[in-house]
């Protein structure tokens, strides 16, 4: 291609370079064009989406045979935080251009809640929905273990011996060993003269005015500075040499954690004042605050290395496991130590698979399509719905899951996580939804919906369709409702292996769920005055439903009102006229 784009971000203009693409960095509040110069006429203006907001261009130029096609200057990524990728649609070519919102400081907050909410429900829930424990302590050696927990121990390790040190050095475990010293710095009342050394060494006697040391033909002698065997107390013992090997481990495991969250920290970009990149937020919440307290505890271990290495004359034997020896049974600090220690041991090395998994999360978008997901399990795990089988997703592990099944009485619910709804083929099964809209020959021939719940009892199946959207609900109601109606319901439909035909009927709502509204969130209805809570609802149920950080009252309230509505379709009564009602 020879077309030139030109993106100017509040008046500043840069290239865009196809062979090379780069990510632009941009504000929320910066104003926005595009600027596309065709070379060949184009059968069609460009048309450039930012998710679901699609503009079109037009042409301000021709000279000769070159067009130059422009957007209107707007602020398009207002309610956008992290990587977006909008889709320039330039003839037969896709062209997706990626920026990198930074967001105001305020509006922040609100993604700093839910990236919080991620950190910590969102393992506790996937492991619930996989079966599996998490234990903090107990690991198989060799085995891996979170951060916080390797970092919690380590802390609990440096708090004891910060708090006993004077303790410690009061009842430090000493020997007494013997030793060659000069008679001059030993307690003459505890040390042996070895007569033989006496003769060897004459030339060190002098002689003494009083009594002496040695008396040789009668003459009285001082013995200087020959050297005596004398016993000397040593903290170079067996329970010392395992505090330090503790300590060195601890040193160690921590150095490696440190060298891993590292490598997060190295790829943050700066950030005008005022403004937060996402990377940031999601480091300040992962990575950066395990480092600052990794390198705090590394400064209290260095320190103590020193205590027992320089001043208590402790040698590094190696990293040794904890024995409870009577001594150790019989003092206090000794006591909590070698438990502690034990429990240390008995991690394994640390695994940053979690900040890895937060740290996929580009954009606010998805971390708030992950919130939605969890707030779905939470709801149905609070009502009473069992979780019966479960995958884990094929990219982010076991930090989340792709499918949940839940059970409860005689009906069982389904629910995907961006599942691919394909077009009629050979793999298609009765009561699975297809794609109806795109053509066989598309880029992409199919959907991927945030989420589709799939309701089922012995002999009836509906569908519940949600798209999460980091979005207001004006933008819910103007952009996303129109959108998620023509692609997950006109576009959509149940395939009916056994009577050969494909509908909509068993599609009971399409409902985006939004984010951002600064009043009480209501439900939107695209049916105006029939929606799920009027007296006579209509049916599809096509909306959106509000789900913030800090009120998911109405999320849950829409849910299961949906839920309501999906058993009373699915009476045999109502089956037949239906089904019949709107045929593909």
């Amino acid at each position: 291609m020879n077309d030139a784009i030109l993106v100017s971000i509040s008046g500043e203009d840069f290239i865009y370079d196809e062979n090379s693409p780069q990510t632009f960095v941009i504000k929320e509040t910066d104003y926005l064009s595009i600027s596309v110069r065709a070379e060949a006429v184009q059968l069609s203006a460009p048309i450039i989406r930012f998710e679901d907001y699609e503009t079109p261009f037009e042409l301000v130029m021709q000279s000769g045979g070159a067009q130059v096609y422009q957007t209107a200057v707007r602020t398009y990524l207002s309610e956008c935080f992290g990587k977006v990728v909008a889709r320039l649609y330039l003839d037969e070519n896709v062209i997706p251009i990626v920026f990198d919102v930074l967001a105001k400081k305020t509006s922040a907050e609100q993604a700093l809640k839910m990236i919080r909410y991620l950190a910590e429900v969102s393992p506790l829930l996937v492991k619930a929905c996989l079966a599996r424990s998490s234990t903090p302590f107990g690991n198989l050696p060799g085995e891996e273990i979170e951060p916080e927990t390797l970092l919690t121990v380590a802390e609990g390790i440096i708090s004891v011996l910060q708090s006993t040190r004077q303790e410690l050095i009061a009842n430090i475990r000493e020997r007494l060993v013997p030793k060659r010293l000069p008679l001059r710095s030993t307690n003459k009342l505890t040390c042996e003269v070895d007569p033989v050394e006496v003769l060897s060494n004459l030339d060190a006697l002098t002689p003494a005015t009083g009594i002496g040391d040695v008396s040789l033909r009668g003459r009285n002698f001082d013995l200087g500075d020959i050297e005596v065997s004398a016993v000397q107390p040593t903290a170079d013992v067996g329970e010392n040499h395992i505090l330090l090997g503790g300590l060195f481990s601890m040193r160690r495991g921590l150095l490696a954690l440190v060298n891993q969250l590292s490598d997060f920290s190295s790829s943050t970009v700066n950030t005008p004042a005022g403004y937060e990149s996402f990377t940031r937020l999601l480091l300040s919440v992962t990575a950066e605050g395990m480092l600052i307290r990794c390198h705090a505890s590394l400064e209290a271990i260095e320190g103590f290395i020193d205590l027992f290495e320089r001043k208590l004359g402790v040698t590094y034997m190696g990293e040794l496991v904890p024995v409870m020896t009577p001594f150790v049974r019989s003092t206090r600090v000794y006591r909590a130590l070698f438990t502690q220690l034990a429990d240390w041991y008995s991690l394994g090395a640390p695994a940053i698979g979690k900040l890895q998994f937060m740290l996929k999360m580009k954009s606010l978008s998805k971390i708030y399509e992950l919130f939605t997901f969890y707030h779905i399990f939470e709801e149905f795990s609070s009502t009473g719905w069992l979780v019966i089988d479960s995958t884990a997703h094929p990219e982010y592990g076991d930090f989340m899951t792709k499918t949940v099944v839940f059970s409860k009485n005689s009906e069982k619910i389904t629910v995907q996580y961006e599942p691919i709804v394909e077009k009629l083929n050979t793999n298609t099964r009765h009561g699975d939804l297809i794609d109806v809209a795109h053509r066989h020959s598309a880029e992409h021939p199919y959907w991927t919906p945030d989420f589709v719940l799939k309701w089922e009892t012995a002999e009836q199946h509906r569908y519940v369709i949600l798209d999460a959207k980091y979005s207001t609900a004006n933008s819910v109601r103007q952009y996303a409702i129109p959108a998620i109606y023509s692609k997950y319901y006109e576009g959509t439909a149940v395939f009916d292996a056994r009577n050969g035909f494909a509908s909509s009927a068993n599609i009971v709502a399409v409902v985006a769920v939004y984010a951002l509204e600064w009043n009480n969130p209501n439900y939107i209805s695209k049916w105006e005055s029939q929606g799920i809570f009027s007296n006579v609802p209509r049916i599809p149920a096509i909306g959106g439903m509000g789900l913030m950080t800090d009120n998911d009252a109405l999320f849950r309230r829409c849910l299961n009102r949906i839920l309501d509505l999906t058993r009373i379709l699915a009476q045999p009564s109502l089956e037949g006229q239906v089904q019949s009602s709107t045929l593909v």
